[in-house]
């Protein structure tokens, strides 16, 4: 497998889509170079070339036309074109045993939250974070994947020789690949999560995992969510009670724990409820604990039927 992209200067474009080609071509070889003859010979081309033709494996976006815009308008650069092309390959390649739905979404998750970004710059759109302060100039607000990536390429008062471009191109490359290893672990992190969550049991309006996880937004996907007051869970060596908030992302809670538990421990909190492995109650009220399963099952039920 030869990979074919265009010599001098980088951007994260070419950088990522390289990345995640050698992911899934572990042994492929990169050719720097703007000589067509030697493209000509490669089996996939990206960035340079003026042809965009995902059928002969051709994707370069700098053509007249361009090569196409997503649904949103962003427009494809050499990364988002490698990634639509080959990505899910990629993600099925780390992560058979996950179900096709899970695969898609994380899939999607890199779409989302790398390539278009990394797309969006390299064709000239500047992307703000959504909570920048207005008196800062736009230039400033955001250090984005691109920037990074750009500052790995040698200055101008630094040697400009090929073979310091390429060894700068494989450090990018190699950036590149463990964001986006990181990325697609992170997004399968959620789909797992889903999963636990969708299958967990719910104990009246007690919902109970057997392992912890990042259930918040999960937990907003099932059907019967409306219903829960309570998440039981272990953490470390204990198994904790928080309360479920009124709507995703809140921080006001259905149902906090009762106030005469508030800021309560051990012996004293065990005596005033009966659980007899009752450990705190948070003086906020949103969590408490035992050092128990069915300590904690009990104490969340408590704390529904004494507050009705």
């Amino acid at each position: 497998m030869r990979i074919g992209t265009h010599s001098g200067p980088f951007h994260a474009d070419d950088a990522f889509a390289c990345a995640a080609l050698r992911l899934l071509f572990p042994e492929a070889e990169v050719l720097r170079t703007r000589d067509q003859a030697v493209l000509d010979s490669c089996d996939i081309v990206l960035d340079v070339g003026g042809v965009h033709d995902a059928g002969t494996l051709r994707f370069d976006h700098h053509q007249r036309g361009g090569a196409g815009t997503r649904e949103n308008e962003i427009p494809y650069a050499s990364a988002g074109l490698i990634w639509r092309h080959f990505g899910a390959s990629l993600v099925e390649h780390l992560y058979p045993e996950n179900s096709a739905v899970e695969r898609g979404a994380i899939w999607l998750h890199l779409e989302e939250r790398v390539f278009q970004g990394v797309d969006a710059i390299d064709c000239g759109y500047r992307l703000l974070s959504e909570d920048a302060p207005e008196d800062i100039e736009p230039r400033y607000r955001t250090l984005t994947l691109s920037h990074v990536v750009g500052g790995m390429n040698p200055r101008w008062d630094e040697d400009q020789s090929d073979e310091v471009f390429m060894a700068a191109f494989e450090h990018a490359m190699e950036f590149s690949s463990g964001v986006l290893l990181r990325e697609m672990a992170f997004a399968a992190s959620l789909a797992k999560t889903e999963r636990l969550v969708r299958e967990a049991p719910l104990e009246g309006q007690i919902l109970v995992l057997d392992k912890y996880c990042p259930w918040n937004e999960a937990l907003f996907s099932r059907e019967d969510h409306e219903s829960v007051l309570y998440v039981v869970f272990p953490q470390r060596e204990t198994w904790m009670i928080f309360q479920v908030p009124v709507e995703e992302g809140s921080f006001t809670g259905r149902l906090p724990l009762p106030e005469a538990w508030a800021g309560l421990r051990d012996g004293a909190l065990a005596e005033l409820i009966g659980v007899t492995d009752a450990m705190f109650v948070h003086a906020g009220r949103f969590c408490g604990g035992a050092a128990s399963r069915k300590g904690a099952v009990q104490m969340a039920q408590l704390a529904i039927t004494s507050q009705r």
